[in-house]
């Protein structure tokens, strides 16, 4: 079998034409001189890479609920469970509370909730008190709180 012979560049490529349309290419991606490569994160306007943290911290500070509101979630996440109630019972009847205080939520409320729920500040009551259900219960709540938007899209027709 015969192997490929391998392409060289032809001696045009450095002509003066070919050159300036480089330039005008890497104008036009904001590449970073002395650049590997046009998906450098310095070429997208990033010193480093990327990362979802770095995504939240660009984007505002969620915003508290009203005091009563508030309260009301936290008082369903801290309450008891009933006596002579079952643990899956009253773990039960406690998911089913605070999804009735979420579905009252406007959307940025909710959005701003689950922001809270997700960076599980250490000062954050609300977040720690949420942090400490089972994982089950929280990711349900976690998406339910996520479908505000369609529950009002389908509760609008």
């Amino acid at each position: 079998m015969n192997a490929p012979k391998p392409v060289s560049a032809p001696e045009s490529d450095s002509s003066p034409t070919l050159e300036s349309r480089r330039h005008e290419v890497a104008a036009g991606l904001r590449l970073v001189p002395g650049s590997p490569s046009v998906w450098d994160p310095r070429a997208m306007g990033h010193e480093g890479a990327l990362t979802t943290s770095a995504v939240l911290r660009q984007t505002r500070a969620p915003q508290d609920l009203p005091l009563t509101t508030e309260a009301a979630i936290l008082t369903a996440l801290t309450r008891p469970i009933d006596p002579g109630e079952g643990h899956r019972e009253g773990n039960a009847r406690r998911e089913r509370e605070l999804a009735a205080l979420f579905s009252q939520l406007e959307l940025v409320q909710a959005f701003d909730l689950g922001r809270r729920f997700d960076l599980a500040r250490a000062d954050d009551r609300l977040a720690q008190a949420f942090a400490r259900l089972v994982v089950d219960r929280r990711q349900r709540l976690r998406a339910f709180l996520a479908d505000a938007r369609r529950r009002q899209a389908l509760g609008s027709r």
